[in-house]
């Protein structure tokens, strides 16, 4: 393999991985704000 494709590969992986992680941090986001719409309306 050479370092181009090396730095390719990894360089995807790192995109996949970021895309991921700011999805499952939108997600907890998403819940905590429905959760906290709900105590506000049951308060």
């Amino acid at each position: 393999i050479s370092l181009v494709q090396m730095y390719i590969r990894s360089s995807c992986l790192y995109k996949i991985k970021t895309a991921s992680q700011i999805g499952i941090i939108h997600k907890n986001n998403i819940m905590r704000n429905k959760h906290f719409h709900l105590k506000v309306a049951f308060s």
